[in-house]
């Protein structure tokens, strides 16, 4: 596996940048859409979820990239 490397303080204002112009264009931000773009890229993904939780766009921790294995319902 490869070791995931910390953005750089350029890398995170370059995203930060990105976030805000392509939430300034839908109407809806779509996680999952990001998840697509961020597939190849952990550290990125997770920036992408603090930014948005920190705007309240996300208020479920519990969201999960595709392809990420969840737990089987225990019901009783």
């Amino acid at each position: 596996m490869s070791k995931r490397i910390p953005l750089t303080e350029r890398e995170q204002q370059f995203w930060e940048k990105y976030i805000q112009w392509y939430f300034s264009r839908i109407k809806a931000p779509s996680v999952y859409d990001l998840a697509r773009y961020t597939k190849k890229s952990p550290q990125l993904w997770q920036y992408y979820l603090t930014v948005l939780r920190k705007k309240g766009w996300i208020k479920d921790k519990k969201i999960k990239r595709s392809g990420e294995k969840t737990p089987k319902n225990q019901n009783i």
